[in-house]
């Protein structure tokens, strides 16, 4: 099993919808992937 974690500090330029939007567009980088069962992304607004 392979687990990342990533974590952005935006600040005051903390954007929610463009966060979104690299999340949904990095999504055709992982279809297919061998072995690949489950990823997620997270978002927790309140420490960003």
């Amino acid at each position: 099993m392979i687990g990342v974690f990533v974590t952005f500090r935006y600040g005051e330029r903390f954007d929610e919808t463009a966060i979104r939007k690299i999340a949904e567009t990095a999504r055709g980088r992982f279809e297919g992937m061998p072995g690949l069962r489950y990823k997620a992304f997270t978002l927790n607004p309140r420490s960003a």
